[in-house]
């Protein structure tokens, strides 16, 4: 019988970073990595002001989320990465056995930070 930690292992190739059930193919600093992109959970997550910013620039987040595997070490704080082209400054990134969660900031003048 397999252990809850080898299942778990499974259902992130299997379900989680698959590409026909939740994840899609992304250029991550210069590779193709199966990940999710999620902009909903950061908004749910911060509530700073609005003011905080200068007029006309936007500060959009995301949450990536892609397998350790798939990384050669987790992402550091102020890392720049760059994700289909565009640039992007890592928060915060934690290793959630198994499963990246990276939390990433752009500026950006236009609308939607992906």
């Amino acid at each position: 019988m397999n252990s809850f930690k080898e299942i778990m292992a499974q259902d992130i190739s299997a379900v989680f970073m698959n590409e026909k059930e939740f994840a899609d193919i992304y250029n991550i600093d210069g590779k193709d990595i199966l990940a999710v992109l999620d902009t909903d959970l950061v908004h749910e997550r911060n509530k700073r002001s609005y003011a905080e910013f200068a007029e006309g620039v936007n500060q959009g987040q995301i949450t990536l989320f892609a397998s350790r595997d798939d990384f050669a070490y987790v992402p550091v704080k102020d890392q720049l990465m760059v994700i289909n082209g565009r640039s992007y400054v890592v928060n915060e990134a934690a290793d959630n056995s198994g499963v990246l969660e990276i939390t990433l900031t752009i500026n950006t003048n236009r609308g939607m930070p992906i």
